[in-house]
């Protein structure tokens, strides 16, 4: 089985981004193909990671597709320690951030996930 992580980062994350990535995501698990996760990069990310996540499990459920109500949501967008600190004091789901520069020993303009 092959993995697919999609990245969600344009302004209707719920309208299109989100149906738009299941509809790819159905079809591929059709083909054998699992789909793994999210990127949420704008906007209010612990509300969507929420809206997102129940998304997933009702499709789960309608669908009879075992584990998508669980899909991976990683966070991106201008985080920086205290962004981070912040979204994990909130309710979400969110299960990873990706940045770039401004963390820990990560030199300017390198990547960090975690």
């Amino acid at each position: 089985m092959s993995e697919l992580t999609v990245e969600i980062y344009f302004n209707q994350v719920l309208r299109s981004g989100v149906p738009n990535f299941t509809a790819v995501a159905l079809a591929l698990n059709d083909l054998g193909y699992k789909a793994v996760g999210i990127r949420l990069d704008s906007g209010d990310l612990a509300y969507l990671s929420i809206e997102a996540r129940k998304f997933f499990q009702a499709i789960e459920k309608e669908f009879s597709v075992p584990g998508f109500g669980k899909m991976n949501i990683t966070a991106s967008n201008d985080l920086n320690e205290e962004t981070i600190d912040a979204l994990n004091k909130q309710t979400s789901f969110i299960k990873s951030f990706s940045m770039w520069s401004g963390f820990g020993d990560c030199g300017k303009d390198m990547l960090s996930t975690g």
